[in-house]
């Protein structure tokens, strides 16, 4: 695992523990190994993977500065177009996981 990688697994750790419900923690604790994998799958496809780190970057900024700031509807927002971009990542990596691998 990549720097960025245990920096962004961190970045969404702290996120969660700053929830303080162990509910939260409990599900994100068996989320992180599969997060962990998804991000060396998308590094392995995208093309371009120092712009798509800066892109999360600054996401993760804003998601922490609306949060901070207590922008809770800003926060939610960002998080959700995060969510959508890295979801649509993941379908592309999938995709051509599956064909290499066929």
């Amino acid at each position: 695992v990549t720097k960025y990688n245990k920096a962004d697994l961190n970045f969404h750790t702290t996120i969660v523990d700053s929830c303080h419900n162990s509910t939260i923690s409990i599900f994100y604790s068996s989320l992180s190994t599969l997060m962990q994998h998804s991000f060396e799958l998308t590094q392995n496809v995208i093309l371009n993977p120092t712009k798509n780190f800066c892109t999360n970057y600054e996401l993760h900024s804003q998601i922490f500065e609306n949060i901070k700031l207590g922008y809770s509807s800003s926060a939610k927002k960002i998080i959700r177009n995060h969510m959508n971009k890295v979801n649509h990542e993941l379908k592309i990596a999938v995709a051509a996981n599956s064909k290499t691998n066929d």
